[in-house]
Parts: structure tokens; sequence; C-alpha cells
């Protein structure tokens, strides 16, 4: 929400398509770029960085409660984490995503995501619209 009389401020306008935002606790953000395949970092001195590259098209962006950044890729397509032995590692191997869009952690660590299953504007035959549910992560 915006205060009544202060208008949004412009961060900028370099990017191709955002989404995901995510509100880390210092304050600082978070978000994609799904065209670019990046995840930027906003911090507080108002300075961008890209804080990953090659997210195949990642959209949602979390935080585990052990401080693990989690994302949806829609062209993984995959619920996928950093692990910091081996890199981006899926966390439902063998389980078939369409394409994971949106995404967010509970206060109990549960990690909701959402697979709209669309492709080019339409629905494979036979395919929901779904949310699922991951239980938490336990440890990293």
């Amino acid at each position: 929400m915006v205060a009544p009389g202060v208008a949004p401020e412009l961060v900028s306008e370099i990017f191709q398509n955002t989404e995901g935002p995510l509100g880390a606790a210092d304050g600082s953000l978070y978000f994609s770029d799904t065209v670019a395949s990046r995840t930027y970092h906003l911090d507080l001195k108002g300075a961008i960085s890209v804080a990953r590259e090659a997210t195949n098209r990642g959209n949602g962006i979390g935080l585990a409660r052990n401080g693990d950044m989690l994302w949806v890729e829609g062209d993984g397509p995959r619920l996928s984490k950093l692990d910091k032995a081996r890199g981006y590692v899926n966390l439902l191997p063998g389980f078939r995503l369409f394409q994971p869009n949106d995404l967010i952690v509970d206060n109990r660590g549960g990690i909701y995501f959402t697979d709209p299953a669309a492709s080019c504007g339409a629905r494979a035959e036979g395919v929901r619209v779904l949310t699922f549910r991951r239980a938490p992560i336990v440890q990293s």
C-alpha cells in the first residue's frame, strides 16, 4: 500500500518482464526477469545486482525457513534451490510440472506454488490448473 499523497518511485526501466518480488528480512528486494532468465537484488541503497543467472525463466522466488532461496522455473520446469555443494537442485525430482509460476513459503515452512500448465496461451488436453504444497525443508 502507498500512503495518501505518496507517489510510487521508478526503480529502473531496463528489465524485460519482472515477476516474483520477494522482500528480504533486511528490507532489500529480490525479483525475477523471466525473459532475461535472471534474478536481481535491489539493495537498501538502490543498487541492482544479478543474484542468479540462467534461472530457466524462474518466476516465483521464496526463502525457506533455513534461509535457502527457492525458485519455480518455468522452463525447468521445476522447484529448485541453491545447494552450496551441488548448485541448483530440483526439489521434486520425477514429479511432472508444466510451467510452475508463483511461489510462497508459509510461516511453518510449507512451500506453495502454482502450475498453470499454459503453453503459448493454450492448455494441454486433460491438464488442470493446480496449486501444490511441498513439505518444509528440514535441512540444507
